[in-house]
């Protein structure tokens, strides 16, 4: 199935804005995300890549899979509430050392 993906919008196979690939082989179709649907346990979460978005659907339906390893994140990207509650702290250890 392909869908009309409006431009800059969602997440698409081939090149990014500075022509680096982002993905390949980006099916324009849901993928599961591999969580169970706790209302219903008979569904299970899933998302889809060109508009964004998520919602469940039965268990057998036919969904893509997107297979994650360990490593294969950049790294621990704190959000920036931790960041900004750590900035806090230093800062008012900081005060408190320059105080005493």
């Amino acid at each position: 199935m392909s869908c009309i993906v409006p431009k800059g919008y969602g997440l698409v196979d081939g090149p990014a804005l500075n022509d680096e690939s982002l993905f390949t082989n980006l099916q324009s179709y849901e993928y599961w995300s591999g969580l169970e649907y706790a209302p219903d346990t008979r569904n299970a979460w899933y998302f889809s890549p060109p508009f964004g978005g998520q919602n469940d659907d039965r268990k057998d339906a036919s969904h893509y899979a997107w297979a994650v390893r360990p490593g294969d994140v950049a790294g621990n990207v704190p959000e920036p509430a931790t960041l900004m509650l750590l900035s806090l702290g230093m800062a008012g250890l900081g005060w408190m050392r320059r105080r005493g």
